[in-house]
């Protein structure tokens, strides 16, 4: 059991990191839930809780709730199953949906009520997400010795984070600082202690500030709604603020909500249009033209964006793109292609053309 329970707990050191090696590691923990020694099987059930924490579990359903299914029959493992369960289904969200019934019964049979778990219920039927609330994780503490755990207690460093946002910031040194202070901060309070134990090194190991992406999305998994709110005010004083960000700066908060947005199932909550900009701003076509397609699904009648999208994809050697905006535009009777969009979209001949006519009669009107 003690072998067990140090290589259980090594894995989970590595948080998010695990994410491409759950296909390894979810069978061999489903064997050890129908091992035949009580606290192997509950720490194996335990495992999968906390599991579901950093990764995404969905493409594993199958395979992780049906051993669930047979311990939540057992009076010796009901608890600690159940709680288990709801953690896993904040991970598979909607694709819980199909094992309602199969559960329902159980429960119905076991006399099993759980106001969390029937919560959670209400929400998926209703198409909604389920909130993410860690107080509903699975407690190691309770069921086994302290070596089951050593789950790190999130120093959430706001007053730090507050100050750092609300810092003068004029020069490039100025910046730099700046960047470098809220990556120490990410990193030397991130839940995840494989990244936390990283900070010790950042003077030596300048690539350690790679872990910066991460570093915060293990803040963010974490913290409170106040705590959330204050991590975005620091990024949003960077992308939004009148200080004149560096475009590398910048560069780097664009890989930041690429990174949540790919990585956490969540965007960061900061408006599309903003994003495209800054991204266009720096060049980043690619970038700006996935925030400003967004923006253009939302509101396909807004002009800017469209030159925007026509200019992007001009830009990015798209041009049939290009073309598909301007027919997405044709459809309404009162649209009107301004002149300039013509070299935009590679029809010379007709901007040439506007261009001569509108001389002739500039020419005329002297």
């Amino acid at each position: 059991l003690e072998s067990i329970n140090k290589a259980l707990d090594t894995l989970l050191t590595f948080g998010v990191l695990l994410d491409d090696y759950v296909h390894v590691i979810i069978p061999k923990i489903m064997l050890l839930i129908d091992h035949e020694t009580a606290p192997i099987v509950i720490r194996a059930i335990i495992f999968i809780g906390e599991l579901s924490k950093f990764v995404d579990l969905r493409i594993h359903t199958i395979s992780i709730l049906r051993p669930l299914l047979r311990t939540l029959e057992s009076n010796e493992y009901r608890d600690i199953t159940m709680d288990t369960l709801i953690s896993v289904i904040y991970s598979i969200q909607e694709e819980y949906l199909i094992w309602i019934e199969p559960v329902d019964k159980i429960l119905k049979r076991y006399d099993i009520v759980d106001e969390r778990y029937s919560y959670i219920i209400s929400c998926l039927r209703e198409h909604k997400r389920v909130p993410s609330n860690g107080s509903n994780r699975a407690s190691v503490e309770q069921w086994g010795p302290e070596s089951m755990s050593s789950q790190y207690q999130l120093k959430t460093d706001l007053n730090s984070l507050e100050i750092l946002m609300r810092s003068e910031r004029h020069t490039r040194e100025d910046w730099d600082n700046w960047m470098r202070k809220f990556s120490e901060i990410i990193l030397r309070n991130s839940p995840s202690s494989a990244i936390r134990s990283c900070h010790h090194i950042l003077d030596y190991y300048p690539a350690v500030f790679e872990l910066f992406n991460p570093g915060f999305l293990s803040w963010w998994r974490e913290v409170d709604l106040d705590g959330r709110k204050v991590m975005l005010g620091v990024v949003n004083s960077a992308l939004t603020g009148t200080n004149n960000a560096p475009a590398e700066i910048l560069q780097i908060l664009l890989e930041l909500a690429e990174f949540m947005e790919r990585n956490s199932h969540t965007e960061l909550p900061i408006e599309p249009q903003v994003l495209g900009d800054i991204a266009e701003e720096c060049k980043a076509y690619a970038k700006a033209l996935h925030y400003k397609e967004i923006e253009f699904k939302s509101n396909p009648n807004n002009i800017y964006t469209a030159e925007s999208l026509i200019s992007l994809n001009s830009a990015l050697g798209l041009p049939y793109a290009a073309h598909g905006i301007l027919k997405i535009l044709e459809k309404d009777p009162e649209f009107e292609m301004p002149n300039e969009w013509n070299e935009k979209l590679g029809y010379w001949d007709i901007a040439l053309s506007s261009y001569e006519e509108a001389f002739s009669d500039d020419m005329e009107n002297m």
